[in-house]
């Protein structure tokens, strides 16, 4: 939301039946995405200086954000979710490649580290995810096969 200020959006917990809004994140100007963990605690962020993209993260809500990776504008690296325990993240990536593909990031080690999806003839830039079943697919679009809808639903392996 933007209530602060109109040029910068912050971050807010609400109670969707009292309408109570919190303040839990106060954007400094340059962060452009929010992202939370499957328990709704706010633990990273994406900052964005016209050329630069940094991603940020947190263990706790009370902590401060820190830098865990910056990419100029050849390379990116883009948090889509958190694992299903909360220890890392789920990331689309293009760093040290051509087409952008889904990596589970280390948030300790501050590094990519298991490839769960790629496809050579195009970026692979979400992750669906079923919080039901603790599991998540990808779905790309196909440029060179033909497919009925043009989708290709791959299942990574069932988290714990």
């Amino acid at each position: 939301m933007n209530q602060r200020d109109p040029r910068f959006f912050d971050a807010y917990r609400i109670n969707v039946l009292t309408g109570e809004m919190e303040m839990i994140a106060r954007n400094p100007g340059n962060i452009v995405g929010w992202q939370t963990d499957h328990d709704g605690k706010l633990r990273a962020a994406t900052t964005y200086d016209g050329v630069n993209r940094s991603l940020l993260y947190r263990d706790t809500e009370k902590e401060d954000f820190q830098v865990l990776a910056t990419t100029s504008f050849k390379e990116t690296i883009e948090p889509l979710f958190f694992t299903f325990d909360n220890k890392n993240l789920y990331v689309a990536s293009n760093i040290g490649r051509d087409k952008a593909a889904i990596y589970e990031y280390d948030v300790k080690e501050k590094k990519q580290t298991t490839l769960l999806y790629e496809n050579p003839t195009v970026d692979v830039e979400n992750l669906l995810r079923s919080d039901k079943r603790k599991n998540s697919g990808v779905r790309s679009q196909q440029s060179t096969e033909r497919r009925p809808g043009g989708l290709n639903l791959v299942r990574s392996r069932r988290r714990a």
